[in-house]
């Protein structure tokens, strides 16, 4: 699967990707749309895709579905709006349900062109309302809708003209451009991550580091072992965190702490506060058992 999907609503997106050439291995395409869309989605992240792109009320079906995942929205662009009113243009009384930035951006252009015969405009509140705009803009006396794939399939049960704001290559590349700077990020970021647990597993003692809110953020083999983490009734972990955070509390730099870990072990611990832009951050400690000092002096 590659790394970035896009879940295309209809096949003009799907087409426009295939001309934007990025490799297959890089990015791909499934077209479904709605709940279709969800379900595409979810599939596409279970086989490895790391970004997801769409567009319209399947894009934020997606995102409600699918939070923890990157998803980028392939936006109308003014381009996109201006192509959408220049064919409205050749009704009689055409009339745009949409989003209001779709809505706002057809009354920009008659404002810029000082229309006096202006486009009946219906913003839509979310994908429930669509009958309810479409009926809005009948009574308006509009006899072509132009809006989203919904809004269309609405007036085309009605037996109404319809046209639909389409993505030109403009918003498809931009898209698919913020898709590949995330990607980017992401793969910096598992680097950076594995290049600091290979550090923290390369030292002796142990290190235990945690945010503010007394979550541990890292943790090394060492320090596993000498917090027993894992062996069943084991609490030395969330002793020493909560120690760390009264530690923090004073925000200063502590060494040479010794702590009984069970009946047999004693560990030197030292106090690290991460500091950034002069705001604590988290702590980090690091333990060493002292019996393994002692031999070393």
């Amino acid at each position: 699967m590659p790394a970035i999907v896009v879940i295309a609503p209809h096949q003009e997106i799907s087409d426009i990707v295939n001309e934007i050439g990025l490799p297959d291995s890089e990015a791909g395409c499934m077209i479904a749309r709605m709940e279709q869309g969800v379900i595409a989605a979810r599939t596409a992240v279970a086989a490895g895709a790391r970004v997801l792109v769409s567009r319209g009320l399947t894009y934020r079906m997606i995102v409600d579905a699918l939070p923890l995942i990157p998803c980028v929205e392939i936006k109308v662009s003014g381009y996109d709006v201006l192509r959408a009113y220049s064919a409205a243009k050749s009704s009689s009384r055409p009339a745009v349900v949409d989003r209001q930035e779709v809505v706002d951006g057809f009354f920009s252009i008659e404002t810029i062109l000082q229309s006096d015969s202006p486009v009946v405009k219906v913003s839509l509140k979310g994908r429930q309302d669509v009958r309810a705009a479409v009926e809005t803009a009948v009574q308006a006396g509009a006899n072509c809708i132009v809006g989203n794939q919904a809004v269309v399939q609405e007036a085309q049960r009605r037996g109404l003209d319809s046209m639909l704001v389409r993505s030109g290559q403009e918003s498809v590349r931009t898209a698919m451009y913020t898709a590949q700077i995330i990607l980017g990020r992401l793969r910096m970021q598992e680097t950076n991550a594995r290049q600091i647990d290979t550090i923290i597993n390369a030292v002796e003692y142990g290190i235990l580091a945690i945010n503010m809110q007394g979550e541990v953020t890292a943790i090394n083999t060492e320090a596993r072992r000498l917090l027993q983490r894992g062996k069943e009734g084991a609490h030395h972990e969330a002793a020493l965190i909560r120690k760390m955070l009264a530690v923090g509390q004073a925000g200063e730099k502590r060494t040479g702490m010794i702590e009984k870990i069970g009946p047999q072990s004693e560990i030197v611990i030292n106090f690290h506060p991460i500091v950034v832009h002069s705001v604590m951050v988290g702590l980090v400690a690091t333990l060493q058992e002292l019996r393994q000092l002692q031999d070393i002096e």
